[in-house]
């Protein structure tokens, strides 16, 4: 099993916040709806914008993504990533991501026939002893 650094974690986790963010800005409708977002979330301030006039919506989006990957990265840096996930509700980034795989891989459970000899109790005729005995065993 291949050993993945902190490092290259970060990167994943980066990703993925910037894509749930972008997806989270696009279901803003307006602009002013945008900014009540990024303020709420605690970006608005790392962005640095004092005026949004004349700045269009990619480019605010840009720069909220941008704001993000610096707060992770000093995050990161301070030891408060779990915090700040939480902060922007995006805590479930930090669980391994191969236990997700695994889940989805699984085959579903499937029933198989098992025939093997009953043990002979003194109870028991010869008849029935002699018998297979038919069981079932639950596969995964």
């Amino acid at each position: 099993m291949k050993k993945v650094g902190f490092d290259e974690r970060l990167d994943d986790i980066m990703v993925c916040a910037a894509i749930r963010l972008q997806k989270r800005m696009t279901m803003a409708s307006s602009f002013r709806s945008l900014v009540s977002y990024l303020t709420r979330v605690g970006l608005w301030e790392d962005m640095g914008v004092q005026r949004i006039q004349g700045m269009s919506r990619t480019e605010l989006e840009d720069r909220a993504v941008m704001a993000l990957a610096r707060r992770l990265r000093r995050a990161r840096k301070s030891g408060t990533l779990r915090a700040a996930l939480q902060q922007l509700n995006m805590q479930e980034l930090l669980q391994p991501r191969a236990k997700e795989r695994a889940r989805q891989q699984r085959t579903p459970a499937a029933l198989r026939l098992i025939v093997g000899e009953a043990p002979y109790h003194g109870g028991l005729s010869v008849r029935k002893a002699r018998c297979p005995q038919r069981a079932l065993r639950l596969v995964r």
